[in-house]
């Protein structure tokens, strides 16, 4: 069963990147994702999990910011932001207000290219996936 709605996606590619564009403007949500080649499978042998490890640890403070205030800083602004490492590909997203979108987009990229990897948020993180794994 179809319920008639539709909406246009258009692709876009340069540089080696594709993007798939899709606009609707009857609510004032910007939801990004994107995706590349990576994951679990390319983690070493006796080093499985690094990957989803490297992911959890992306939203655990970049930059100047230490783990709590970059929580802040996302809460404040209204932006789910989220890294996931799948089997075969790497992963990442941010959902926020259209009002909201430049500090979506550079909380992003301070968290892909300034994570900090602070020793506490390290060991706060393996705790939470020994204890998901035990569950």
């Amino acid at each position: 069963m179809s319920n008639g709605f539709t909406l246009p996606i258009r692709v876009v590619e340069a540089g080696g990147f594709s993007a798939w564009l899709v606009e609707d403007h009857s609510v004032p949500v910007v939801s990004l994702s994107w995706s590349w080649a990576g994951g679990a499978a390319r983690d070493a042998a006796g080093q499985e999990g690094t990957a989803a490890m490297a992911a959890a640890m992306l939203t655990e403070g970049a930059g100047d910011l230490r783990a709590l205030p970059f929580a802040d800083a996302l809460r404040d602004a209204a932006i789910g932001l989220n890294f996931s490492a799948g089997r075969d590909a790497f992963e990442g997203g941010f959902r926020c207000l259209a009002d909201a979108l430049p500090e979506a987009v550079r909380l992003a990229r301070l968290a892909m290219t300034e994570p900090r990897f602070d020793a506490d948020a390290v060991e706060r993180v393996r705790a939470r996936a020994i204890a998901g794994a035990r569950q």
